[in-house]
């Protein structure tokens, strides 16, 4: 696979400034996980003993990096194998940290994969033995928790009095917070420095206006109106809360009659087996598909899913995603980090922009706002703007959407 220009220097900026510190803010869908990767490599070519440590959020982010079908893809195998790989990703030891003091046994630097709750939990990070040379924080904008916070003070604290090196920590995301260690960006690449270069494609963002909460046929209409043209029709909705999730998942059934259902949230099939879930909707994991068969699906299906998928997913063909939790005050991250979901360009090329509609944002200006601030667009206005009304059930809608243009 060929490099893109804001890949190429982002490594070449990190190899110029000795892999320093920092973050790399890229856009989602430009290509960060596998910069991160070239990095890895550069920093083991001029560092071939260094240890280091790979951290995400996201336990099914890393499980999906770390594959061995995404690692032949891009071509790491071989970099793999010069470590020693302890991943404790699905694999969760209490004692994890020996496996860390001892891996010099096998005369290799080790590169932990590791997720950051894991990785903070009970502070048992603090009986590592060894040093780490480099962390790679993807998805770093978690580096404001209070327990990412004190891993970096005892890691940084660790390092120099006791191992005399240099802390590096190089770190990844789409909404980067600028706070300690992570304070300085080291390259950008915005949503829409990646629109302007063909590398993603355009967001249309629609949202409506109604003085009460409107009726589910009414608002089927509005999301049939908006997805039936789209060329793969398949949906990413976000619902809230785990009963929320499975509610409208039931109501929106008899509607899309010819998609595949699927439903996604943490210990799902747990919980549908649950004498509480049993109960209020007579349901079972066999009524709607998994996550694993939304992401094999080429077109015409729907994912429901509580809070998981809103970043670092690279599910193939998405065209749309709908927030169906009804915030109307809704964090910029968050929404630039979903939005990210639906703008990645698809190999067929039958994409011309990713859909999110927000069925209850405030204000036009609030969603504006949203982006500018993630985007680091400053007196430019990338927008071309439409409004229009429609009736349904005798009601009135008043349906905004923004397209984004050069």
């Amino acid at each position: 696979m060929e490099l893109r220009s804001n890949q190429k220097e982002a490594v070449k900026v990190s190899i110029a400034n000795d892999f320093s510190s920092g973050i790399h803010f890229h856009a989602t869908g430009t290509g960060k996980s596998w910069t991160a990767m070239l990095i890895l490599k550069e920093f083991y070519q001029h560092y071939p003993k260094k240890n280091i440590l790979w951290i995400c959020e996201k336990k099914d982010i890393l499980t999906h990096q770390f594959s061995k079908e995404i690692l032949k893809k891009r071509g790491f195998q071989n970099i793999i194998q010069q470590f020693n790989v302890l991943d404790f990703v699905n694999n969760k030891p209490d004692n994890w940290f020996d496996s860390l003091n001892s891996s010099s046994f096998w005369g290799k630097p080790f590169l932990c994969i590791i997720n950051r709750a894991f990785l903070t939990s009970k502070n048992k990070y603090e009986k590592i033995l060894k040093p780490i040379h480099l962390v790679i924080h993807d998805e770093c904008h978690s580096i404001e928790n209070n327990t990412t916070q004190q891993f970096y003070q005892w890691l940084q604290k660790i390092n120099q009095h006791k191992f005399k090196i240099e802390t590096r920590i190089i770190g990844f995301t789409a909404t980067p917070e600028k706070i300690e260690p992570l304070n300085k960006i080291i390259s950008q690449y915005s949503i829409y420095d990646a629109f302007l270069d063909n590398v993603i494609l355009p967001p249309k963002i629609i949202w409506v206006k109604n003085q009460t909460n409107p009726p589910l046929q009414d608002i089927i209409k509005i999301i049939q109106s908006y997805t039936q043209k789209l060329p793969y029709q398949k949906i990413i909705v976000w619902c809230g809360m785990i009963e929320e999730c499975i509610e409208i998942a039931l109501n929106w059934k008899p509607y899309f009659p010819d998609f595949d259902l699927c439903l996604d949230f943490n210990n799902m099939f747990d919980k549908l087996k649950s004498n509480e879930i049993q109960s209020k909707f007579n349901i079972s994991e066999k009524d709607f598909y998994d996550f694993n068969h939304f992401y094999q699906l080429e077109k015409r299906g729907i994912l429901f899913c509580a809070v998981k998928h809103r970043e670092g997913s690279d599910i193939p063909n998405i065209d749309a995603c709908i927030f169906m939790d009804l915030v109307s005050h809704r964090s910029e991250r968050v929404f630039v980090q979903c939005m990210g979901r639906v703008l990645r360009k698809d190999e067929n090329n039958k994409k011309k922009y990713g859909l999110i509609i927000d069925l209850k944002a405030h204000s036009t200006i609030e969603i504006c706002n949203r982006v500018q601030h993630y985007m680091q667009l400053k007196d430019i206005f990338p927008w071309k703007y439409n409004y229009k009304k429609a009736i349904l059930g005798g009601k009135s809608y008043y349906i905004n959407s923004l397209l984004m243009k050069e």
